[in-house]
């Protein structure tokens, strides 16, 4: 009876903390219409989309991923989302340039904007974007 305990202990354990870890995860990456906020921004990814020609060129890769984020102005002042906080996509330890060529980017006070990106990529089941700012990790959005 003894055993039966500690193997139902050790299962019951293992259960809730891979639990947590995988729950933990799903916290850090955010999907298509989920938001995303600090106390200055919000974002969203609004639109996940691909094709074959964006401005007249076919791409190098398999196809264009094209991303559209809503971010929003959360403060009481013009923010500015400057060129070197950009999105960042990663594929097989390559990293992808955002062809749309995004400048810095100017946000009115409770104002919202769309941000575009465009990727020219090989074709994947989903795609991770992870968005750089000041923390350690940047953002990530993913469009499983």
């Amino acid at each position: 009876m003894r055993i039966k305990n500690w193997i139902l202990f050790i299962f019951v354990s293992l259960f809730l903390i891979t639990g947590c870890n995988n729950q933990e995860d799903k916290e850090n990456i955010y999907y298509l219409n989920e938001k995303v906020q600090d106390n200055t921004f919000e974002m969203v990814l609004n639109d996940i989309s691909t094709t074959n020609h964006f401005q007249d060129v076919e791409p190098e890769n398999d196809t264009y991923l094209m991303l559209e984020f809503k971010i929003t102005n959360l403060s009481d002042e013009k923010q500015t989302i400057p060129i070197d906080h950009h999105f960042v996509l990663k594929i097989d330890n390559s990293n992808y340039e955002d062809l749309n060529h995004n400048k810095d980017t100017e946000i009115d006070a409770k104002e919202s904007v769309m941000y575009k990106v465009v990727y020219d990529v090989p074709e994947k089941d989903f795609y991770e974007i992870i968005y750089n700012i000041e923390q350690e990790d940047g953002i990530k959005f993913s469009t499983k």
